[in-house]
């Protein structure tokens, strides 16, 4: 396997295409999900219109409290995937196309000047965060 640059075309393209497959796949689900119920309620009206819990009907009993779960369950399974699909990708980059740490590191930022020219005071935070 043939390592890709950070900020390449080619590393890019891996990510958006795992991402815009699994975006598809868990809208699918939804929407099938969503779409059964306009079905059941034609195909089996005296099922879904029954009173359910606390007075509703099946039908809005799944969709004004038994989708939540669902919809939490979906979004739990996609950022897992996505997560796992950015370090899948992420492990093909080239090292050498990775900034350095002192790059990163926010410690590497200069405080901005004010207008007088000169540093700003630290904040108490900024002031006890330098002294550890």
């Amino acid at each position: 396997m043939t390592k890709m640059g950070l900020h390449s075309e080619e590393f890019l393209h891996a990510i958006m295409q795992k991402q815009l497959r699994l975006s598809a796949g868990i809208a699918s689900v939804f929407i099938i999900i969503i779409a059964v119920v306009p079905i059941l309620n034609l195909f089996l009206p005296d099922v879904m219109n029954a009173q359910f819990a606390f007075g509703l009907t099946l039908t809005w009993f799944v969709l004004g409290l038994a989708i939540f779960p669902v919809l939490i369950a979906l979004a739990m399974v996609y950022v897992r995937q996505s997560n796992a699909f950015e370090d899948e990708v992420f492990s093909m980059v080239d090292a050498s196309t990775l900034p350095s740490a002192d790059v990163v590191a926010p410690d590497a930022i200069p405080a901005p000047a004010t207008a007088t020219g000169e540093a700003p005071t630290p904040t108490s935070s900024e002031a006890a965060q330098a002294a550890h």
